[in-house]
């Protein structure tokens, strides 16, 4: 985790961001398992959402935020 922290710092992704540690969880799972890759949204997005109890299309809009950030 502190290496996708570390990662995002110089593109100017911090802990101020509303959507951060929903960001970093997302990244953390498609790092651990790449075939999560393949299914995005049923790996990655809904799994997310499921453990921080909000709904899926929450976790893509602040990831979109981010890439555009970014």
């Amino acid at each position: 985790m502190t290496t996708i922290l570390e990662t995002l710092r110089p593109f100017g992704i911090t802990r101020c961001y509303k959507g951060f540690p929903l960001t970093v969880y997302a990244i953390h799972l498609a790092v651990m398992e790449e075939d999560r890759l393949e299914e995005i949204t049923e790996k990655i997005y809904r799994e997310t959402a499921d453990h921080f109890g909000c709904k899926w299309t929450a976790v893509e809009r602040n990831l979109r935020t981010v890439v555009s950030r970014a």
